[in-house]
């Protein structure tokens, strides 16, 4: 529940400073809005921790590929499928939660 907690290191702002810690209250606001980060929205939490460790990076990594390789071709495929073989999620104890983990879908490619 740390607002600061919220701020990308990669921006370089003090976290000691105000900036970082309004910044982080307005990122905390988008995905909680007024509530404290608990068990209870823990699927807000999971969408700020897709967004801020997988999205991100991935779309940046995208843009600067078609950048500097314009007439290569992308494909992106998001993997929502919540089946049997998502043993991932099982792992990490977090089977409960609805929709695919990260790297569930390996486990449909390679059995």
């Amino acid at each position: 529940n740390d607002p600061v907690s919220f701020v990308p290191r990669s921006l370089k702002i003090d976290p000691n400073g105000e900036e970082a810690k309004a910044l982080g209250l307005e990122i905390k606001k988008f995905y909680h809005g007024d509530r404290e980060v608990s068990e209870e929205n823990l699927s807000e939490f999971i969408d700020f921790m897709t967004d801020f460790h997988f999205l991100t990076p991935q779309t940046i990594s995208n843009e600067l590929h078609s950048q500097s390789n314009p007439k290569s071709k992308q494909f992106l495929y998001e993997f929502w499928f919540d089946g049997d073989l998502n043993h991932y999620k099982k792992i990490l104890m977090m089977d409960e939660i609805p929709g695919a983990g990260h790297g569930d879908d390996v486990f449909y490619l390679f059995r």
